[in-house]
């Protein structure tokens, strides 16, 4: 059974949202499958521009250049890579809305914050109807 070119760019995007959580407080080390998910997002995106790519790779193992403080060196990589990892999945046709990171987040098996109804504990068909 094959699987649909959409399938593999979401498994894709999971790595790289998976390393982005990762190297949220320090930076990670390389890895090649970080690697290969980069790249074949880019091989797929649907522009030329490469620089988030090697922005995010540099980021995730700590290759950006250092801030004054250390707290700022984490703030910077921590904007690189949410910025970089919205730009990776707009090139290559997902919008990364809180909807979509809460879509990765559960194919991750990632806890999720609870919506509203959760939070409330009623469901759709516990709600009282309209009349």
């Amino acid at each position: 059974m094959r699987l649909e070119p959409g399938h593999l760019v979401f498994k894709a995007l999971c790595v790289v949202h998976e390393a982005r959580d990762a190297a949220h407080l320090a930076p990670i080390a390389p890895s090649a499958g970080l690697r290969f998910a980069l790249a074949y997002l880019w091989s797929v995106s649907r522009t030329a521009e490469r620089w988030y790519y090697d922005e995010f790779w540099q980021a995730t193992v700590g290759k950006l250049r250092p801030g004054r403080t250390q707290h700022s060196t984490d703030v910077q990589r921590q904007n690189s890579l949410h910025t970089c990892f919205c730009a990776i999945s707009r090139a290559v046709g997902f919008e990364a809305t809180v909807d979509f990171e809460d879509l990765i987040k559960r194919a991750r098996g990632v806890p999720t914050w609870p919506t509203v109804e959760e939070r409330l504990g009623v469901t759709k068909t516990s709600l009282p109807k309209r009349s």
